[in-house]
């Protein structure tokens, strides 16, 4: 006997991580976890943790932004997920499948590399499934008058 749990042999859970070396030195540690229980598909969470290599210390966005930073980088990263997308509204967005009862909100999720942010939204955050993760990429000179 197996001891799982009748009903539970096709479901799985898994993690893998990796690491980005990029602005400053600083690293971006990215978790992947991957579980399934049953059902059409698998839910992926990814989880980012930048932090300084030297200190131990995670940096944040507080880290990185000014003061009342919040209002600006929102709106930057939704004319960037706009551009990328080929809109100019929010409607338009809404076409695609984005913000179905919610708003752009600033992730946590973030990769500093050594030319750009970029902002990881998991699945469901922003759009639904079918759209995966969602991948907004900003470079330290359009957020120049936002960063310390």
């Amino acid at each position: 006997e197996s001891g799982i749990p009748p009903g539970m042999m096709g479901c799985y859970w898994d993690i893998n991580g990796k690491t980005i070396t990029g602005y400053n030195g600083y690293i971006s540690y990215i978790m992947t976890c991957e579980e399934y229980y049953g059902g059409a598909h698998p839910n992926t969470v990814n989880t980012i943790v930048c932090f300084d290599p030297a200190t131990g210390t995670e940096i944040t966005l507080n880290d990185l932004f000014k003061e009342n930073y919040e209002d600006t980088l929102t709106t930057m990263l939704t004319r960037k997920l706009m551009e990328d997308e080929g809109v100019s509204t929010i409607e338009g967005l809404g076409d695609k499948g984005y913000f179905i009862d919610i708003e752009m909100n600033i992730t946590n999720n973030f990769i500093l590399g050594n030319d750009s942010i970029t902002f990881l939204y998991n699945r469901y955050e922003i759009a639904p499934y079918a759209r995966g993760d969602i991948l907004i990429t900003l470079d330290y000179e359009t957020l120049k008058e936002i960063m310390k």
